[in-house]
């Protein structure tokens, strides 16, 4: 019988595998049947980024997305138990290592961000907001929907396709991303940073 120690040496020994493809020498493995574990482990990664980043997956080719996906899967060990959470995993790998493809494509950072926060707040736990309609807009103290991300750009990607993104469309954006109460979609709208200042001072305004 193994031991816990002896169970927890193959099982890295197998984890590692399946991350860098090195054929581990293992008790008990037939040739042929170890390379369908890799498989399914890379497919369900590949499948989940795919999932995670749509937009950033159709605009790069199928080979450089392939390429920067295995390269992620094999030199990054991911920390997360929940795999619907790996995919920020990738969007840190990227920026950490200052991957070659944020600086052939200056926007894509900022693409992968939006798309993962997209999933952070449809996946968020629900928060709690008590508030009326009835309320009158001028004297009652506002409230916001907490569920929401306020992200500032140095690129349009949430207003163009990736495809269509130049080095000439920079500047500044601010994206309101905010979760529908009641169905849980996720929204997307462009705001000018004097509504972002606006809407800053007037809540500052009603809670004092």
């Amino acid at each position: 019988m193994l031991t816990d120690q002896e169970t927890h040496k193959i099982q890295s020994a197998l984890a590692s595998y399946c991350r860098n493809g090195d054929n581990p020498a293992l008790p008990g493995i037939k040739e042929g049947r170890l390379k369908h574990y890799r498989r399914l482990v890379y497919n369900n990664v590949n499948a989940s980024l795919r999932s995670a980043y749509p937009l950033a997956c159709n605009f790069l080719k199928e080979e450089t997305w392939e390429e920067v996906v295995n390269d992620y899967f094999m030199n990054y060990a991911c920390q997360s138990p929940q795999i619907w959470q790996m995919p920020y995993e990738f969007y840190q790998y990227l920026t950490e290592k200052e991957h070659k493809l944020l600086k052939d494509y200056e926007f894509l950072a900022e693409l992968l961000l939006m798309e993962w926060l997209e999933v952070e707040l449809f996946m968020m736990e629900d928060i709690e907001c008590e508030y009326s309609p009835e309320q009158n807009t001028e004297d009652d103290r506002l409230v916001l929907n907490p569920e929401h991300r306020l992200l500032a750009l140095k690129y349009p990607v949430h207003l163009k396709k990736a495809s269509s993104v130049k080095a000439s469309d920079k500047g500044n954006f601010y994206l309101l991303m905010h979760r529908m109460p009641t169905v849980g979609s996720v929204v997307f709208t462009d705001v000018s940073v004097f509504f972002c200042r606006d809407v800053a001072k007037s809540v500052n305004r009603k809670l004092q």
